[in-house]
C-alpha cells in the first residue's frame, strides 16, 4: 500500500483536495436542505444527500492517506454528477458545471497518486 507522506503534498494536490472536499461537503448540505424544502422527492434527495456524504468520508480518510483506491472512487462521484444533465434539462447545467470541478479536482490530485517517489 502506498501513502502520500505529508511532505510530498504538493500545493497541487492541497488545492485539488480541498475542491472535492468541499463541494462534496456543499453538496451534502444543499441536498439536506432539499429534503426538508421539498419533500415530495425526499427518497431522491436522501439518496444525494448519502452519496457525497460518503464521498466526504472517502475524501477525508483514505484519500488524504493516500489509498490508489480512494482516488478511483472518488472518480464515481464525478461520473453521477456528470450523468444528471441526461435526466434533467432544468438542473442539468448546474451539476455538469459541478462535475467539471469535481474533475479538475481529481486531477489536480492525480500526482501524488501515481509519480514515482
Amino acid at each position: 500500500m502506498s501513502e502520500i507522506t505529508v511532505q510530498s503534498r504538493s500545493s497541487t494536490f492541497k488545492i485539488g483536495w480541498w475542491i472535492l472536499f468541499a463541494l462534496a461537503v456543499v453538496s451534502v448540505l444543499g441536498h439536506a436542505a432539499l429534503l426538508f424544502a421539498e419533500p415530495g422527492d425526499g427518497l431522491l434527495f436522501l439518496g444525494w444527500v448519502a452519496f457525497p456524504l460518503y464521498a466526504s468520508v472517502v475524501l477525508f480518510i483514505p484519500f488524504r492517506r493516500g489509498e490508489t483506491w480512494a482516488w478511483a472512487v472518488t472518480w464515481v462521484m464525478v461520473l453521477a454528477y456528470a450523468l444528471v444533465p441526461l435526466f434533467s434539462e432544468e438542473i442539468g447545467l448546474y451539476y455538469l458545471a459541478v462535475a467539471g470541478l469535481l474533475a479538475l479536482g481529481q486531477l489536480l490530485t492525480a500526482s501524488a497518486f501515481f509519480s514515482k517517489r
